[in-house]
């Protein structure tokens, strides 16, 4: 990925660039070739319930918002649920 020489003053136009680009592969990828994201359940995010009203809405970290994922996320995934189900039994709750 491009990396910002200037790291004193950034260039946030191009960097947005830079992401906006790899947003665009990443969903062409997935749509050809993704698995149903498991986080999100394939819905691409969450909505954040605040008192009864509906919240805001929030992208899900592993399928950057398509509600599909890559094989390499959903290992990523499955280690981390694992990581936490060690923990939870270490810690006792």
């Amino acid at each position: 990925m491009w990396v910002e020489r200037n790291q004193e003053h950034p260039n946030y136009a191009r960097m947005q660039y830079v992401w906006n680009q790899h947003a665009a592969r990443f969903r062409r990828y997935v749509e050809a070739n993704g698995l149903p994201c498991q986080e999100c359940r394939g819905r691409g995010g969450y909505e954040e319930v605040i008192l009864e009203g509906q919240g805001p809405w929030s992208d899900c970290g592993f399928c950057y918002g398509t509600g599909l994922t890559t094989r390499w996320l959903r290992g990523q995934w499955l280690r981390s649920k694992r990581h936490e189900k060690q923990q939870k039994a270490v810690n006792g709750y």
